[in-house]
């Protein structure tokens, strides 16, 4: 090449370069401030035959442009991406990646596809799984949805019914129309809103719009924001003062809202009210609570009803909220079958439960009363759901045909005393290690409230035991026709973690299949794969409702679980348990606890607490496993199945030293003699042929104490070097040669191999008085480990009188 042509070529690189650079300069400078918090976004991307690879390949160019203006991750923004054409796929989770670097490149690898352009199911797909758990959705949490397409979709009208249900859903949904091909109406139908609509001529020019972009998605997650922080879902009570909130979207629209008291969330439902869809068909549903007038009302602004669905009219004047005729009682078993639509009191004593029956379309329903403050004869005050009162359709404290005594036990949780203090006895924290698993009923003769209020009872249960890797760990299961494990013992690491996700667990109704709950905690719920611990107590926390559907296989199941060694404990609740299998399912009869209802649960919660933190700190707590933790300085038996292998703990200043023990004579059934090292006897403070710590299978082989000469006929008082080996030795214990016994070490021959075994470790003095601890040395004499040895003298700065470690 010339010097010319070079000099040409040279200025036309520095030319691109600056281009380059003003350009992405300049771009830069157009995107605003990024929006703080958090936000989950999901990018629904057309990929449809109609844009072809070049155009998808300057969209996805486009897609992660705009992710790279915010901070992703788990604590900022998280970015999805679902795929369309004539399918779609979900390719990329909003946990899939931690940074926009890792983001980019995903984005920049997704496969161009072809095909129509399918946008119904899409959508429907975002709002049904983009946003779940499943997805790495978080609750509570913006969601927004940015649809990118070229053209009409191929079913308009889908198109339009599945962009209203999402938007109901609660995302703010934008629309991107690129191209000739793009229908401005349909996508102003996909957007939350007109101004959430944007048209670009062509892909080339979709960095234009950039700055719009990004300024209407933090505009949305700001607005999203403020309706969360105002609103609560499960668990979310924690510093709120007491009263009454609006459940956050999607639990609003369905007619929840929450109750505060103590910082304890409960779940309440507000009554019926009478509706007419837009075909003219009435039906009811759930009232909307109000946070203005504390009133559960037929319309309300921040939680709208679905006008596509239904138009709210007037009730009618058979309308529950304005009988005010006394109705007749309901007990338990009957229904509403035949009944006029409305709420009825339970009869007397149940109505003191705090629920009241709901009757609509023949169905029957059980809806709490909300909490009421009361106070005891002892003048202590308590909280307990309110009664039902026909002649004011609302809940009291109490009325003429359900009345109030103050041994009503139905305190739930008392409010604090002075100074913070508990104003009744709460049972303490209960310290100590042990795997506890709930199996919780969710057939459908509970019913949604009644499992509402379970799910508070356990949650609040669990508060009474220190979660943590070396303390108490948690597993749940729930059960009915079939079975589903809520979380694993080690996915939970504090007692917060354990209740938000008992509240978080769904209602499954049907049957009642108690044995297969019981077969699936033996075989999975227990084991390591749930992440069940060795060595720790297992305790069983059985409640149900009702007799099973199979008793005879329940009471096998139940007892193949406590031979497995599971403390089980049976909580039957309502008129249908059934004594004799709650008994055959727990482990004793003081295990097992009775309830007439589930509003007054918390009347066993005390006693409940009590008898797991017994079974926790039951048996295998005086072994040690790897952990000297608390542990005073002494030596401690090794927990199954290290002390089967011949293996103790000596404690030190905290630290755990993993000792073996000697070997011993042993016998098979078949008469032959073997060696294996002995076992730990904490009672004798040595190794001995067995011990109640940590005994025998007899299955394995038979103990026998050895002949006199077992542990001499062949000992070799020959030393043995690191250079030696026990090739050719008789299997005994050797001791090492000056200067390496001093080490504290020997050797054990056996069967030709050459183990180095530790002395185990005894107090010392130096010369200043100060205390340590170091290896005692063997002594082939006794067979022993002692303080001093005449062939291994330790130094004379350490031959001082030894305090005996015991």
């Amino acid at each position: 090449m010339s010097r010319e042509k070079l000099k040409h070529s040279r200025y036309a690189i520095f030319v691109a370069v600056m281009i380059t650079y003003f350009v992405q300069t300049s771009e830069a400078a157009a995107v605003p401030n990024t929006c703080n918090g958090m936000a989950d976004v999901i990018f629904a991307v057309d990929s449809s035959g109609s844009i072809g690879p070049q155009d998808y390949q300057l969209l996805l160019n486009f897609t992660y442009t705009v992710t790279s203006a915010f901070p992703t991750g788990p604590n900022d923004i998280q970015f999805g991406v679902i795929v369309f054409s004539t399918d779609f796929d979900n390719v990329i989770q909003l946990n899939d990646y931690k940074t926009n670097l890792e983001l980019k490149r995903a984005i920049q690898n997704l496969k161009y596809v072809g095909g129509i352009t399918n946008t119904a199911p899409a959508l429907r797909s975002v709002r049904e799984y983009s946003f779940t758990p499943a997805n790495g959705a978080r609750p509570n949490v913006p969601k927004i949805v940015i649809v990118i397409t070229d053209g009409l979709s191929s079913c308009p009208s889908d198109t339009t019914t599945e962009a209203k249900l999402l938007q109901l859903s609660g995302p703010t949904v934008i629309a991107i129309g690129v191209g000739s091909g793009a229908d401005q109406d349909e996508l102003n139908r996909i957007a939350s809103s007109e101004s959430l609509v944007f048209m670009v001529d062509s892909f080339s020019v979709l960095n234009a719009i950039k700055s719009q972009l990004t300024t209407s998605v933090c505009e949305a997650q700001t607005a999203q924001l403020q309706n969360i922080t105002s609103c609560i879902s499960d668990s979310s009570c924690i510093g709120k003062a007491d009263g009454n909130y609006k459940a956050c979207s999607p639990e609003c629209e369905e007619g929840y809202y929450y109750t505060c008291s103590h910082e304890f969330t409960y779940k309440m439902t507000c009554a019926l009210g009478f509706y007419t869809r837009s075909n003219g068909t009435p039906y009811t549903a759930r009232l909307v609570y109000n946070p203005d007038t504390k009133k559960c009302e037929e319309q309300v602004s921040y939680c709208p009803r679905d006008p596509q669905k239904y138009e709210v009219i007037q009730p009618k004047s058979s309308n529950p909220n304005q009988v005010k005729e006394s109705r007749a009682c309901l007990s338990y078993g009957e229904s509403c079958h035949g009944k006029p639509e409305g709420n009825y009191p339970k009869c007397y004593p149940e109505c003191q439960d705090g629920f009241y029956f709901v009757c609509s379309n023949n169905e029957t329903y059980d809806v709490p009363c909300s909490l009421g403050h009361y106070k005891s004869q002892n003048n202590v005050s308590f909280d307990a759901r309110m009664v039902y009162d026909t002649t004011s359709d609302s809940c009291q404290l109490s009325t003429s045909s359900c009345p109030r005594t103050p041994q009503n036990p139905l305190i739930d949780n008392p409010p604090p005393g002075p100074n913070g203090t508990s104003t009744s006895v709460e049972p303490q924290k209960c310290h100590g290690k042990a795997d506890i698993l709930f199996v919780i009923d969710s057939s459908g003769s509970i019913g949604e409230p009644n499992y509402n209020v379970m799910k508070f009872f356990i949650s609040d249960l669990t508060s009474y035991f220190l979660v943590g890797e070396n303390e108490v760990q948690f597993s749940a299961l729930i059960f009915s026709t079939d079975i589903e494990f809520l979380f694993g013992f080690s996915d939970t690491s504090s007692n917060a973690d354990v209740k938000q996700a008992l509240l978080a667990a769904r209602y499954l109704q049907g049957g009642t299949s108690t044995h297969t709950a019981l077969t699936a905690s033996r075989v999975y719920g227990f084991s390591s794969f749930n992440g069940a611990r060795d060595n720790t107590p297992k305790l069983a926390i059985v409640i149900t409702d009702g007799i099973s559907n199979y008793p005879f296989l329940t009471a096998t199941e139940a007892d193949l679980l406590k031979q497995a060694g599971v403390t089980v404990i049976s909580i039957g609740v309502g008129p249908g348990k059934d004594v004799n299998e709650l008994k055959a399912i727990a482990s004793s009869d003081s295990n097992v606890f009775e309830v007439d209802n589930f509003g007054v649960l918390g009347v066993i919660r005390n006693a409940l607490v009590t008898s797991a933190c017994e079974s926790s700190n039951d048996g295998t707590a005086a072994c040690v496993s790897n952990s000297c933790d608390g542990k005073a300085n002494k030596n401690y038996p090794a927990c199954n199945p290290e002390c089967k292998e011949g293996y103790y703990y000596s404690c030190t200043g905290g630290n755990a030293n993993k000792m073996p023990c000697g070997l011993g004579v042993y016998t098979y059934p078949n008469g032959t003699r073997f060696t294996a090292r002995l076992v730990y006897n904490s009672a004798t403070g040595s190794c001995d042929l067995n011990s109640t710590d940590c005994p025998r299978d007899p299955r394995d082989h038979v103990v026998v104490p050895p002949p006199e000469s077992s542990r001499t006929i062949n000992y070799n008082p020959t030393c043995i070097s690191p250079q030696q080996s026990c090739r050719g030795k008789p299997d005994g214990d050797y001791p090492m040669c000056y200067p390496e016994c001093q080490s504290g070490n020997f050797y054990s021959c056996s069967n030709g191999e050459s183990y180095v075994m530790p002395c185990p470790l005894g107090w010392y003095k130096d010369a200043q008085n100060n205390q340590y601890t170091d290896k005692l040395i063997f002594n082939p004499d006794t067979d022993t480990c002692e303080y001093e040895v005449a062939f291994c003298p330790r130094e004379v700065r350490r031959s001082v009188t030894p305090t005996p470690l015991r």
